[in-house]
């Protein structure tokens, strides 16, 4: 550790070579590999709460793996007290944590489960701990999930906002320079090819490529001043979708990435929004062959039970806001009316009129509806 001149400290780190974020590390792993590395997080954790200690910003980010090892990061957001942990403070800190594993992974996270008891010193207290765990978890989630949606909407390390006069603007900082400088010019340049996905009064969607990478590009088209008086106060759609996506591909939900958003205003009245997303190649739920149901079904269950663990209604489940891409996975895509529920009540009367919204697509199939119920009762 070092002082610099003028204030400021230096800390240098033994070098961990071939290193790579934890969570950078399950996204490219088989499954037994990511059965290990969990089993390695959980041993961890037990060994920290067994002296006192526990990273309070306990995330996937924070684990570095090396060559077969994982090795915890960031020790300066640890908390360290004497002795070993509290039961409350055990709770609280796995409850982020797994707060903090991808949906798609927590069957294979929760199996592994049983290691963190089996690692700590005495597990007098596990009937106590799994039922005060079972309360913090879904606190821990929607802290999670809130605190990341706010982060969307400011600058980070990943994503900027730029406040210009009459113009708002949200996007990856690794999005390309060229694409950024004309959306900011002049974003309706990439409406005047008459081949448009979709040309209708409310939105204007155009298909473009970058540098070989496909996008699709969204224009909220604008409103008479009425419309744009009454909806004063609401959230524009254009960013709910931004930060919408960005939340749902955080707990592994498929979703296109959303890359950049600009809202056009007029003092207050917004005259227009464009959200930029990455293209996903795929055929429309709505295409799908009757025969290939038994398949879809198993996906479509997995994102409904995704979606019920943040408490989030897509807000418009038509057969044509799911694509199924060419590895097999169902993509929900068109978050224009996602919403996040506080209320579990007001959640669970929403939930079911998504169901009724979803099936109502296969009035006329009802052997598919039947499918589709049996496989989400199996799963």
């Amino acid at each position: 550790m070092a002082n610099s001149d003028d204030g400021l400290v230096a800390v240098a780190y033994e070098f961990i070579p071939n290193g790579e974020t934890l969570a950078e590390y399950l996204v490219r792993v088989d499954e037994q590999s990511r059965r290990n590395a969990f089993r390695q997080l959980l041993q961890l954790h037990a060994a920290q709460h067994e002296v006192g200690c526990f990273q309070s910003d306990d995330h996937l980010g924070n684990y570095l793996w090396s060559e077969g090892t994982l090795l915890m990061l960031d020790t300066g957001s640890c908390v360290m007290k004497p002795g070993s942990l509290g039961l409350d403070d055990r709770v609280s800190n796995m409850a982020l944590l797994t707060a903090n594993i991808p949906l798609p992974d927590r069957r294979i996270y929760d199996a592994e489960f049983p290691v963190y008891f089996n690692h700590c010193a005495d597990d007098a207290d596990r009937a106590r701990f799994s039922a005060a765990y079972e309360k913090a978890l879904p606190k821990a989630i929607r802290k999670r999930l809130g605190d990341y949606r706010r982060k969307t909407r400011r600058s980070s390390s990943k994503l900027e906002r730029l406040d210009f006069p009459g113009k708002r603007w949200h996007a990856c900082r690794n999005m390309d320079e060229g694409l950024k400088t004309m959306l900011l010019d002049d974003p309706d340049q990439f409406f005047d090819d008459p081949s448009l996905l979709k040309d209708g009064n409310t939105c204007t969607v155009a298909s473009l490529k970058i540098e070989g990478q496909e996008y699709v590009l969204k224009r909220y088209n604008r409103k008479s001043l009425a419309y744009r008086l009454f909806h004063l106060l609401m959230p524009v759609r254009a960013i709910k979708s931004w930060t919408g996506g960005h939340a749902l591909r955080l707990f592994g939900i498929p979703t296109p990435r959303p890359v950049a958003c600009l809202v056009v205003k007029s003092g207050p009245l917004m005259n227009q929004a464009y959200l930029l997303m990455e293209k996903v190649a795929g055929r429309s739920l709505a295409d799908i062959d009757q025969s290939e149901m038994g398949k879809v079904s198993v996906e479509f269950a997995l994102r409904w039970r995704e979606l019920d663990e943040l408490k989030v209604c897509h807000g418009d489940m038509k057969a044509s806001n799911f694509i199924l891409t060419d590895d097999g996975t169902l993509t929900l895509i068109d978050l224009d009316s996602i919403k996040f529920y506080r209320s579990v009540w007001n959640y669970a009367r929403n939930q079911r009129k998504e169901w009724t919204r979803f099936m109502r697509n296969w009035n006329n199939e009802p052997e598919v509806q039947a499918v589709i119920r049996g496989t989400l009762e199996k799963l």
